[in-house]
């Protein structure tokens, strides 16, 4: 993997770690936003692996897809619009803990998803 996927990928983990913990200090909008930044965070690792441009929501949305259509993990553009609802309950706040919970259990999916098309254990 390149330097700068690899970055991602760390990222990722870090976030994943960190959503972790906060989740189990009931922080829901900073859980909300670093499991949004997981799942951002590795779509653009498999961008960078693949040459491909991956600056901004609409394009990691693009990303996502036509890795779902390549690969027939459909569901992937589900968990990752999922993800993104928790990027909006970071500014909104709007997602009771019972719904943060189970877009995190999403995104956990999510993760192992991506993270095996990157050849990585879960």
């Amino acid at each position: 993997m390149s330097p700068k996927a690899d970055h991602y990928v760390a990222l990722s983990d870090q976030y994943w770690q960190h959503s972790q913990k906060l989740i189990s200090e009931e922080d829901w909008p900073q859980a909300s936003e670093k499991l949004w930044g997981c799942a951002a965070e590795l779509v653009k690792a498999l961008a960078e692996e693949r040459g491909w441009p991956h600056d901004g929501h609409a394009t990691l949305f693009k990303i996502i897809g036509r890795i779902a259509q390549e690969t027939g993990l459909k569901d992937l553009q589900k968990f990752f619009a999922d993800a993104s609802a928790l990027h909006i309950n970071f500014y909104e706040g709007w997602l009771t803990p019972e719904q943060v919970k189970a877009l995190a259990d999403e995104v956990s999916i999510l993760r192992e998803q991506l993270r095996r098309l990157l050849e990585l254990p879960s």
